[in-house]
């Protein structure tokens, strides 16, 4: 029977919007402490000494590898952390 409101099954319906690696998927948001914790693990953070805060060192590490995506969102949870000190 031919419709204009047909609708493709189940299977064909997830197979247009699924990623086919759980790579390709489209990352939308970070989860704040996992983005901590991915950034004291790749040494991306300043390091403040507790008894003189006037001594700080910098971070050691540089990301050398990304996507578009993932740079952005990245960038926005940085920049909000900075807005928010």
């Amino acid at each position: 029977m031919r419709s204009i409101l047909r609708h493709k099954d189940e299977k064909e319906y997830f197979a247009d919007i699924a990623p086919e690696d759980i790579r390709d998927a489209l990352l939308t948001s970070f989860d704040p402490g996992v983005f901590d914790m991915e950034l004291l693990r790749a040494k991306l953070y300043a390091i403040i000494d507790p008894h003189n805060p006037s001594r700080v060192q910098l971070p050691e590490a540089r990301i050398v590898e990304g996507s578009y995506l993932g740079t952005q969102l990245a960038l926005t949870q940085a920049y909000s952390r900075i807005e928010q000190t």
